[in-house]
């Protein structure tokens, strides 16, 4: 008995070292360490690709810069070919890129050659009309002098714009010009028409503007003449009104500008084509 026992007792403790090193055989197999090194590994990695030093020196663009380099040369030999090969007509007739051009004059003389395109410069009734800067510009004979005047629309901008009535020669008669507002409207079309209109009276027709008032309901209108189109006082009075239809209406001595938004800029600037000699 006492055999079997130290048998049954060997045995067990044979098998339990048997597990024991099949289970240590498993905790090296499991190497977390090294896995938690490759993680890192691999962060370091994607942490070097996202990085935005490393893209600098890419060599492609190099090659992108003989590319480039590539493409001019291509052009010029194109251009130069087609000057070889009965090309030249062609560019004479092109138009010019006027984006870089800042001298209105150097405008003119190109418009006057027929060199810019219809959204560029045209002549109209024989006065030359540049667009520069957004603007329209162009040339009219001052008192003593030839004067720029730059507008916003051009005269084919407002051909639509009638204009009715007549003056009477007691417009003239005074070197006063009467700007008569409403105190009442707050419009930045407003007083960009009533700015410009100002301008023009006074550089380009060479009278003197004076500001007045359509009322006097406004403390803005003490001290200030007060007249319109239906009370001109006989004074020479140019007279602004918001409107939905564009108009210029002349009466006696007043010409009464009415419009909306650009529209009212549009029936000034056609008030002023009609008072340069520009338009009928």
């Amino acid at each position: 008995m006492s055999k079997k026992k130290n048998v049954e007792k060997t045995e067990k403790i044979e098998q339990k070292s048997a597990s024991e090193k099949k289970e240590g055989v498993k905790v090296e197999k499991v190497v977390l360490p090294k896995l938690e090194v490759a993680q890192k590994k691999a962060e370091s990695v994607t942490a070097e690709t996202i990085s935005p030093e490393p893209i600098k020196e890419i060599p492609k663009k190099k090659e992108h810069t003989s590319e480039l380099k590539i493409a001019y040369v291509v052009v010029v030999l194109i251009i130069i070919l087609g000057l070889a090969f009965g090309g030249f007509s062609l560019f004479k007739s092109s138009k010019i890129d006027t984006s870089k051009i800042k001298d209105v004059d150097q405008l003119h003389a190109l418009n006057r050659e027929g060199k810019l395109a219809q959204d560029q410069g045209y002549i109209y009734n024989e006065f030359s009309f540049v667009k520069h800067q957004g603007l329209w510009w162009t040339e009219v004979q001052g008192v003593d002098a030839l004067v720029k005047m730059p507008l916003h629309f051009g005269p084919r901008e407002v051909e639509f714009i009638k204009i009715n009535g007549q003056l009477e020669p007691e417009f003239n008669a005074d070197q006063k010009v009467y700007i008569a507002v409403n105190p009442n409207v707050a419009d930045k079309f407003y007083t960009l028409a009533i700015t410009e209109l100002s301008v023009n009276i006074a550089q380009g027709i060479g009278r003197l503007p004076i500001g007045a008032c359509t009322s006097n309901n406004d403390t803005a209108c003490d001290n200030r003449t007060i007249v319109s189109c239906e009370n001109t006082q006989g004074k020479p009075v140019v007279e602004l009104a918001i409107a939905s239809e564009p108009s210029v209406e002349i009466k006696g001595t007043c010409i009464k500008i009415s419009g909306e938004g650009y529209n009212l800029v549009r029936s000034m600037n056609r008030a002023l084509f009609r008072w340069y000699g520009i338009m009928q």
